[in-house]
């Protein structure tokens, strides 16, 4: 009731027994409700299937660019080298 207003009465004093949990309140008072849990469950699995796209797409686009700026390169080296043999 005032638990730490009196100092020399111990604190289970004020407690009285209680406790939600051997009292069937459990989902009352530590957890919640259960369909708020399963869309959070949902949500984080929502979530983790994006993330797990996302770092598809980006590995993808990733390699396309590599492709990319892999050919462009030999592209110029073959430039340079036609350069070449038509100066010399």
């Amino acid at each position: 009731m005032f638990p730490g207003r009196f100092s020399n009465v111990p604190e289970t004093m004020w407690n009285f027994g209680w406790n939600p949990q051997t009292m069937g309140f459990a989902g009352q008072f530590c957890g919640g409700d259960p369909m708020t849990q399963v869309q959070q469950s949902q949500t984080q699995a929502q979530l983790a299937a994006l993330q797990h796209r996302m770092r598809c797409s980006i590995n993808s686009f990733r390699h396309k660019i590599n492709l990319i700026s892999t050919i462009f390169n030999n592209y110029l080296q073959s430039i340079s080298l036609h350069t070449l043999s038509i100066l010399q």
